[in-house]
């Protein structure tokens, strides 16, 4: 990857300084030849203009000669345009003997037609110059007002032809273009290298990261420098490694926990079995009810894994339907009253007299979700546990707190895992499975709500259950 960005950046840079050239080339073509157009221009109407005052042919002659050296010219010569615009040199009166006259001028340019166009010829019968951009030559034809009688006789008006080559960039020109682009190609090669070099380090550093992750070693992490994209992969990275190695702990610990849930009932079952069968004990009633308490507990734990696991797999079904929240909660206190008497644990439940919080969800569930509540708040509480039920805005809201001594700060993000232990330890526990705040919040979540806990001002703790609001009248 290093060098094939390396190699991308040099042939961009190569790409780019090849259009620069170009476009460099191009300009000063253009305006080389826009110059050179005006010039010849200028030149022609002024040698014209000076030519009109002159009579006699030698004087004219020297006077062409003179002026295509002043104005360094290519060519200078004069021409007969004829009505269909016929282009002829023409040459002065010949000599006694000599034949025909010399042509007036140099020969004419290769680049000149012999044959003006209709829009070149009216353009020269308008008295405007008439421009031929030729190969590499500028060409401007005037016309020439001369009152000479030594000139031949034509039926053509005289023009006067004045050419100049455009010059192409200079060998030195091209020599240093040639050079400055192989020193910016190469400067553009070694940035390139060093740049794919800094950019690749990092990702390779992740790449080993995630390979040791993937081997399993969870505790592998990348050195994260600057603010940029990478910076913020290399985060993400090691933000994913943390979160699974705390998954993994969290999964171990889960694992601990179920077989230590696990083994304490079968323990007492297989104990007082063999007590029983050995004929040492002797209060069988006593024993069997021992038996089928810890029998129930081992049912309570089964039946919150498989709900779990079907929360997991999406399979958990629900069956909403109209319901008024504060009667299902009303309710599931009651039933749990008699739990709290035996723990000396006054329990209150208070709702609005009334007015009902109508939703639309599963009651056995709810009843779920607020018994677990509840028997957690038991585990913790001093000597009190208030229940309260009401609407806020647009939610039904049940409420659980109770008066122990709270949860600790560093224990809040985590209340709602699996089997999670915190700093604080519950006083009452011999019921407990470990994972009913995990079911209540899997269940709300499901049935479209949300729970939360907070730790109270002064002491307790305090969860709150919210589900939407019917739509509708407050009647159920």
């Amino acid at each position: 990857m290093q060098r094939r960005l390396a190699l991308a950046l040099a042939l961009t840079a190569l790409a780019a300084v090849v259009l620069v050239g170009l476009g460099v080339v191009l300009q000063a073509n253009r305006g080389a030849r826009s110059e050179a157009t005006d010039n010849v221009t200028r030149a022609a109407e002024a040698i014209a203009e000076l030519a009109a005052g002159t009579r006699r042919l030698g004087d004219f002659a020297r006077q062409l000669a003179q002026s295509r050296q002043a104005f360094d010219l290519e060519a200078l010569q004069v021409v007969s345009v004829g009505g269909d615009g016929e282009v002829v040199q023409i040459g002065g009166t010949p000599r006694i003997g000599r034949g025909e006259p010399p042509p007036l001028g140099d020969p004419m340019p290769a680049e000149l037609p012999s044959r003006l166009d209709l829009e070149q010829l009216e353009t020269f019968r308008a008295g405007d110059p008439v421009v031929v951009d030729g190969d590499g030559v500028i060409i401007v034809l005037v016309e020439l007002d001369v009152d000479t009688p030594d000139f031949r006789r034509t039926d053509g008006r005289l023009g006067l032809v004045a050419a100049e080559r455009v010059l192409a960039l200079p060998r030195r020109a091209i020599g240093w273009f040639l050079w400055s682009s192989l020193v910016v190609l190469a400067g553009a090669s070694l940035a390139g290298a060093m740049l794919a070099r800094r950019l690749v380090r990092p990702i390779r550093a992740i790449q080993q990261t995630t390979a040791s992750i993937a081997a399993g070693d969870l505790q592998a992490r990348t050195e994260v420098t600057g603010d940029d994209e990478l910076a913020d992969l290399g985060n993400s990275v090691n933000a994913m490694a943390t979160e699974l190695e705390r998954s993994k702990q969290l999964d171990q610990q889960f694992l601990m926990s179920i077989s230590h849930d696990l083994r304490t009932p079968l323990t007492a079952i297989g104990g007082y079995a063999e007590a029983l069968i050995d004929g040492t004990a002797t209060d069988g009633a006593a024993i069997g009810g021992i038996i089928g308490q810890q029998a129930h507990r081992l049912e309570r734990l089964v039946q919150d894994l498989l709900d779990l696991a079907r929360l997991d797999a999406n399979q958990f079904r629900l069956h909403p339907s109209a319901m008024d929240l504060a009667v299902i909660t009303g309710r599931s206190v009651a039933e749990m009253a008699a739990t709290a008497t035996a723990l000396g644990v006054d329990l209150r439940f208070k709702r609005e007299a009334g007015v009902a919080v109508p939703v639309h969800a599963d009651p056995d569930r709810v009843a779920q979700v607020v018994g677990n509540l509840v028997d957690n708040a038991l585990k913790f509480a001093d000597g009190s546990v208030v229940v309260e039920v009401g609407c806020d805005g647009s939610d039904g809201v049940v409420s659980v707190r109770d008066d122990g001594p709270g949860i600790d700060s560093a224990d809040l993000p985590h209340i709602f895992d699996r089997l999670y232990s915190g700093r604080i330890q519950p006083k009452r526990s011999e019921s407990s499975t470990g994972l009913g705040l995990t079911i209540v919040r899997e269940l709300t979540i499901a049935m479209g709500g949300s729970v939360t806990v907070t730790r109270n001002t002064n002491r307790g703790t305090r969860f709150e259950m919210r589900l939407p609001l019917a739509a509708g009248s407050g009647e159920v």
